[in-house]
């Protein structure tokens, strides 16, 4: 979104992103492993500065200093990129805890016992072994939706509009498979409920 606004503005600077899984940084680039971490090059005769890690907001008031001729036209529009920074965010968190209810869904659906093979009522998992699967869960969910996140170009505004699809889609997934999982429970419940009535009405029959 910087990008683009920078080239709308004819502001004389270029933003590209480095893939510092590939390793893929220019001669001279100061080397850093910081997410995220911003390197100013102002050419090849002149040392490329590492600027420190800071806010959003931090970023809009240090460039508007850099480039004093361009700060009231772009001031604005950079203040208002980093006010949906944090509606980015939580959309993030939003579709992580929906896909994480998914699942867990999914898995209570697969897991729901038969009345006909006996393990209805069996023992279930002990309060640390569910709270490790729970936290192991969440951070595999976390880090492949980061990964999948990183590899995004689009700007705030598709990519804003893209996080509401897709926690409007796994939201809507969700509950269907809530209403799965409602029905399995209920047609077990009614099957356990046929066979402890034809076992009371066996036991009457050999009684009388």
């Amino acid at each position: 979104s910087l990008a683009v606004l920078f080239e709308e503005h004819k502001v004389p600077l270029m933003m590209k992103r480095l893939n510092i899984e590939r390793n893929d940084f220019p001669n001279g680039c100061p080397v850093a492993r910081g997410t995220p971490t911003f390197a100013c090059f102002r050419g090849p005769d002149v040392p490329p500065i590492k600027w420190e890690e800071f806010k959003p907001r931090d970023l809009v008031e240090k460039i508007s200093k850099v480039f004093p001729v361009h700060a009231d036209a772009l001031f604005e529009p950079m203040d208002e990129l980093q006010g949906l920074v944090s509606k980015r965010f939580q959309f993030f968190t939003q579709l992580v805890m929906w896909t994480i209810e998914l699942q867990k869904l999914e898995r209570l659906v697969a897991e729901v016992p038969s009345a006909y093979d006996g393990t209805a009522g069996g023992p279930g998992p002990d309060d640390e072994s569910s709270d490790t699967q729970e936290d192991s869960a969440f951070n595999t969910v976390v880090s492949d939706m980061m990964m999948l996140d990183m590899k995004r170009v689009d700007g705030m505004a598709e990519n804003l509009k893209h996080l509401q699809s897709e926690v409007d889609d796994v939201e809507h997934d969700a509950l269907l498979m809530g209403k799965m999982l409602a029905e399995a429970i209920a047609q077990r419940e009614d099957a356990e409920r046929s066979i402890l009535g034809f076992a009371g009405a066996s036991r009457s029959v050999a009684g009388t």
